[in-house]
């Protein structure tokens, strides 16, 4: 149980430093209350839930951290295309070309 609870907790980290609270609040926002009962049940001797619900912390912060990754990934995709296609300056007015 305890390991379970550790990837689960590991998951939920590598989610937020990811940005998953805004790219995937759902999938975040779930995993963090899935991994709030699992150690709640933990402590009420109710392993067999515990441990379910770890997983599915667990399931769901892989899957906020995949989703604020690939959003990362599109958001730096998108500043490098408009850097190589930015439009020059505009000529001062009054001036020739």
């Amino acid at each position: 149980m305890q390991q379970v609870h550790r990837r689960a907790s590991d998951a939920v980290e590598e989610a937020r430093r990811a940005g998953a609270e805004a790219a995937a609040p759902y999938e975040y926002t779930s995993a963090v209350a899935y991994l709030a009962k699992a150690r709640e049940e933990g402590a009420e001797a109710e392993y067999g839930n515990a441990i379910e619900l770890g997983r599915r912390a667990e399931e769901l912060a892989l899957q906020a951290r995949a989703i604020a990754r690939r959003e990362g990934q599109h958001r730096a995709q998108g500043s490098q295309d408009q850097r190589a296609v930015a439009p020059a300056p505009a000529p001062e007015r009054g001036s020739e070309p």
